[in-house]
C-alpha cells in the first residue's frame, strides 16, 4: 500500500472522536477493577487496539496519522474523551 493510499483510506476526525467516545462505557466500567489491580485491563487493550487508535500515533513515514494530528484533535475537543 502507498502512503497516498494510506492517507486516502485514513479515518476523518469525526470517526477517531466516535471511537474514542464508544471506548468511554466500557472503560468506565472497568475503571475500579483496572485501579485496584494497579493496571489496564487486557480487554481494556484489547478494546483499544481494536479502534485503531493507538495507529493515530505512529509517524507519518509508517502511513499513520502523525502524532500532530492528534494534538490537534485534543485541541479541538478541549477535554479529554472522558468528560
Amino acid at each position: 500500500m502507498s502512503i497516498a493510499t494510506a492517507f486516502a483510506e485514513a479515518p476523518t476526525y469525526e470517526d477517531l472522536i466516535a471511537r474514542g467516545h464508544a471506548l468511554v462505557p466500557d472503560f468506565a466500567d472497568r475503571a475500579a477493577r483496572c485501579e485496584s489491580d494497579c493496571r489496564v485491563s487486557d480487554e481494556s487493550v484489547e478494546q483499544f487496539r481494536h479502534t485503531g487508535l493507538h495507529k493515530t500515533l505512529l509517524p507519518a513515514a509508517q502511513a499513520r496519522p502523525a502524532r500532530e494530528e492528534v494534538e490537534v484533535m485534543m485541541q479541538r475537543t478541549g477535554e479529554p474523551l472522558g468528560r
